[in-house]
């Protein structure tokens, strides 16, 4: 993941909004039926956290799918 120099998560203190992808992933709840997300590939937790942000009763469960990122 590192060698590829890509942006895997993103927490700004001054603002929830990352000005990325992950403002628009954000608004899914919004048009999924109501219930439980899950979340496959969690990575350092920006979704996961903006949603929360946004949908504080939402209910999310997340698993991560790279060993390295889960140590």
């Amino acid at each position: 993941m590192v060698e590829l120099d890509n942006v895997h998560s993103i927490l700004y203190k001054d603002t929830k909004w990352t000005n990325s992808y992950w403002d628009e992933f954000a608004s899914l709840p919004a048009i999924v039926p109501e219930g439980p997300i899950a979340i496959l590939g969690l990575g350092g937790g920006t979704a996961a956290h903006l949603m929360l942000e946004l949908w504080p009763s939402l209910q999310l469960e997340g698993w991560e799918i790279d060993d390295i990122v889960s140590l």
